[in-house]
């Protein structure tokens, strides 16, 4: 190792659940929309514990700036919705494993 303090993120590998994976992606290409609550997220939102949705809100907006980014910086769409999927996977495991 160089000492360097970037983190290193893996692929999402074609091993463990072929529908966890695809579900994953498709709900990825929901980040390119940009987040906002409507009426339906409301409705669903209503009753959850407040911990858990201010890891939902910082997440969407995680992951729409994720996504921004790299495609403005010319990345192509494919890599930037694995990259979108894999921090997604990474957001789900704090919401399950929040106190």
């Amino acid at each position: 190792m160089d000492g360097s303090s970037a983190d290193r993120h893996g692929s999402i590998t074609k091993t463990g659940s072929t529908l966890a994976r695809r579900l994953l992606v498709e709900s990825a290409w929901q980040c390119a929309r940009e987040p906002r609550i409507g009426v339906t997220l409301q409705s669903r939102q209503d009753g959850q514990p407040d911990r858990i949705l201010q890891i939902s809100n910082r997440a969407q907006q995680r992951l729409h700036h994720l996504y921004t980014s790299m495609r403005t910086r010319g990345k192509p769409q494919n890599v930037t919705i694995i990259t979108v999927a894999r921090e997604l996977s990474c957001c789900l495991w704090a919401a399950a494993t929040a106190p």
